[in-house]
């Protein structure tokens, strides 16, 4: 996926305070300051980009989550877009700032921005073992490292990962392209042929037993052969 930030808009509504940054083609460097250190917000504004896009990122205790409102504006493949996050609630807009989509489950996004990013990762249930659309957190995970919370193999960069066990090969091969659109159709694919024979094999042990029940019943039963009379 060709994704690039242009500017994000943080609002915190509680102290009536905001931030805008703007970036550039090219690279971007933050550095830290002779007056005030390393405290100038500058992982704070990473966890931003990507919590805005939907990932929950590990902001610090005292960054009020709940106060804050996000605007992104990004672009994917020359077209640009922005995306509102306000605690659950997501809206994006495109370029002519006209609303496209807005939802509340995660999954809807997930889904929104796949095609958007023409990027998708699939990981398997933890109940039903069948392939569904992983968070857009997992589309991030090598893309960013939060210096405190990433330990080494664990992916910890973001919130709530845990909803998905052994999810780390499926995310290596698909960020390595290994595992593309057409490998997770195909995986699609043989799913449903599973399940289309499970019913099958249901169906016929259903009309087994429907056969072995009626000869039990007929068991001792004689009935004569008959023959239709003739219609003179």
């Amino acid at each position: 996926m060709n994704v690039k930030f242009e500017k994000i808009y943080i609002f915190d509504v509680k102290e009536e305070e905001a931030y805008t940054l703007e970036f550039k083609e090219g690279v971007n460097l933050i550095t830290s300051s002779d007056v005030d250190g390393t405290d100038r917000g500058k992982s704070v504004l990473l966890r931003s980009l990507y919590h805005a896009l939907g990932a929950d990122s590990h902001f610090d205790k005292k960054w009020n989550e709940k106060n804050k409102i996000y605007i992104l504006d990004f672009i994917v493949n020359d077209t640009m877009y922005s995306i509102y996050r306000s605690q659950n609630l997501f809206k994006i807009f495109d370029s002519n700032e006209k609303l496209i989509f807005t939802t509340i489950h995660r999954s809807e996004l997930a889904e929104f921005l796949g095609k958007l990013f023409d990027f998708v990762i699939y990981l398997p249930d933890k109940n039903t073992k069948q392939l569904v659309i992983a968070p857009p957190a997992y589309s991030y995970l090598l893309n960013y490292l939060d210096q405190d919370q990433y330990d080494g193999t664990r992916f910890n960069s973001f919130k709530n990962l845990a909803q998905f066990s052994n999810f780390k090969t499926n995310v290596i091969y698909s960020h390595l392209g290994i595992y593309n659109k057409k490998y997770f159709e195909l995986i699609k694919n043989k799913e449903e042929l599973e399940i289309d024979i499970k019913i099958k094999k249901d169906e016929v042990a259903d009309l087994v037993k429907m056969k072995d029940r009626t000869i039990q019943i007929l068991n001792g039963f004689s009935c004569p052969e008959t023959t239709a009379a003739k219609m003179n």
